[in-house]
C-alpha cells in the first residue's frame, strides 16, 4: 500500500473513533414514532434526541460520508477511489478474512450496501415513503444541518438538493416522521461504517503498523488532535449520559437489554426466568451462557415440546453476519430448542457481551450520599 494510501486508511479509522463516540450513536439513545389520538383525528408523534447530539455526529460522518473526503467510503460516483475499493485490493494480500468469507463480504459492502441506500427507508412501519435512504441523508446534510443552501455569489447549488427541495419532502412525508428517517438512515450508514471497519478496514490498518506502515502528518495529526482527547491529554468531558451511573441493577439490566445487539439474549433469559431478579443474579454470578444453562438444569429438547408450553421465541440477526443468526424456542419446565446451528454460539457471545457490560455498569455507579450531608465540596463541609 502506498504512503498516500494508508494516510488515507489512518484517517478513516480516526473518523470511525470518533463517529462512534458521538452521543447520537450510543446504543443507549432510543427513538421512537407513535400515532396518537387528538382532537383533530389520528397524528403522528415523535420522540427523537437533542438536535445538538445530530449536529455534533454529522461531523465526523461526512469526513465517510462525502465523496470529496480523503476518508471517503465509497468515493465519487463510478470511480474506485473509497476507502471501500482500497481495503478490498489489499486485503487479500494478507491471511486476516477466511477467503470462502470474502465473495459474501464484498456483497454485502458492494451490492447490498447500494441497494439499500437506493431504497426507500421505512423505519417506522407506516406508509412508505418514496425518497430513497442516500436522498434523505443528502438532502438533510446539504440543506438543513450542515449547510445553508447555496454560498455567496454561487448561481447553482453545490449539491444535487436545495432547500425547496427539504421544503417539498417535508410537506410530503411530514416533519415528524421525515426527522425520525433522517435518523434511522443516519445511524443505519454508520452501522455499515462500523462493520466494514471491525471486519476489514482496522485489522488491515493495524497489520500494516506492524509491517512498518507509519502515516504522515495528515494521519497522526487525524489521530493526534480530533475532538476527543485521548488519554494522554488531561481533559474530562461532561458525560452526557450522566443519569446512567445513579440506577437500580434492574435499571442497568433493562438498559442494556434494550441495545439491539442484545435484544436476543434478552428474550432467552426473559422466557427462561420468570422473575427478572434471578436472570439478573444468574448474569452476575455465571461467567458463561452454558454454566447458567448446568448450575439452573435447563435442558436442551430433543424433540418438540407441546407447543401450548411455548414461553418465548426469536429470530434474530441484527448485525447481519451468517455466523450471528440465532432462532431458539423456549418452553415450560426449563426446556430449549436452538433451530440453527449458529444460535448456541451467538447467544453465548451476546450473553458475554452482557455480562460485562452489566458488571461494568454496576461498577461505575455512584456511592448514594446521606440526605442531610452537604455535598463535599460545600466549604463548610
Amino acid at each position: 500500500m502506498s504512503p498516500t494510501d494508508f494516510d488515507r486508511l489512518t484517517i478513516f479509522v480516526a473518523a470511525i473513533d470518533e463517529m462512534l463516540r458521538e452521543p447520537f450513536f450510543s446504543e443507549d439513545l432510543h427513538e421512537s414514532i407513535e400515532t396518537v389520538e387528538s382532537g383533530l383525528g389520528k397524528k403522528v408523534r415523535a420522540k427523537l434526541c437533542h438536535p445538538a447530539f445530530v449536529k455534533s455526529a454529522i461531523l465526523p460522518f461526512r469526513k465517510i460520508w462525502l465523496s470529496s473526503e480523503l476518508s471517503t467510503f465509497d468515493g465519487p460516483k463510478g470511480s474506485n477511489d473509497g476507502i471501500r475499493d482500497m481495503v478490498f485490493e489489499h486485503i487479500e494480500q494478507f491471511d486476516l478474512v477466511e477467503k470462502w468469507r470474502l465473495p459474501g463480504l464484498r456483497e454485502r459492502y458492494f451490492d447490498d450496501f447500494e441497494m439499500w441506500l437506493s431504497m426507500p427507508p421505512n423505519w417506522d412501519q407506516l406508509p412508505p415513503i418514496t425518497q430513497s435512504t442516500r436522498d434523505v441523508i443528502a438532502v438533510w446534510i446539504n440543506t438543513e444541518i450542515a449547510h445553508c443552501g447555496r454560498k455567496l455569489g454561487q448561481k447553482k447549488p453545490s449539491s444535487s438538493f436545495e432547500r425547496k427541495d427539504f421544503e417539498r419532502m417535508c410537506e410530503e412525508i411530514g416533519r415528524e416522521r421525515f426527522e425520525y428517517q433522517f435518523h434511522c438512515c443516519m445511524r443505519f450508514v454508520a452501522g455499515m461504517y462500523k462493520q466494514f471497519a471491525q471486519d476489514l478496514a482496522i485489522p488491515l490498518y493495524e497489520r500494516l503498523k506492524t509491517q512498518g506502515s507509519t502515516p504522515s502528518f495528515e494521519g497522526k495529526f487525524a489521530l493526534k488532535y480530533m475532538p476527543y482527547a485521548d488519554t494522554d491529554h488531561n481533559i474530562i468531558y461532561s458525560d452526557h449520559f450522566w443519569h446512567l451511573d445513579k440506577e437500580s441493577p434492574s435499571e442497568t439490566f433493562d438498559r442494556l437489554l434494550g441495545r439491539n445487539l442484545l435484544s436476543a439474549i434478552g428474550s432467552f433469559l426473559s422466557a427462561l426466568f420468570p422473575r427478572k431478579t434471578d436472570a439478573i443474579t444468574a448474569v452476575t454470578k455465571c461467567g458463561s451462557l452454558t454454566e447458567i444453562l448446568d448450575s439452573h438444569n435447563f435442558t436442551e429438547a430433543i424433540e418438540d415440546p407441546p407447543r401450548e408450553t411455548l414461553r418465548g421465541e426469536c429470530s434474530s440477526c441484527m448485525s447481519g453476519r451468517p455466523e450471528d443468526v440465532i432462532f431458539f424456542s423456549v418452553y415450560a419446565g426449563g426446556k430449549f430448542q436452538f433451530k440453527t446451528p449458529t444460535t448456541a454460539d451467538a447467544l453465548s457471545r451476546a450473553f458475554e457481551t452482557l455480562r460485562k457490560l452489566y458488571l461494568e455498569g454496576r461498577e461505575c455507579q455512584r456511592v448514594k450520599v446521606p440526605e442531610d450531608k452537604w455535598p463535599s465540596s460545600h466549604p463548610f463541609d
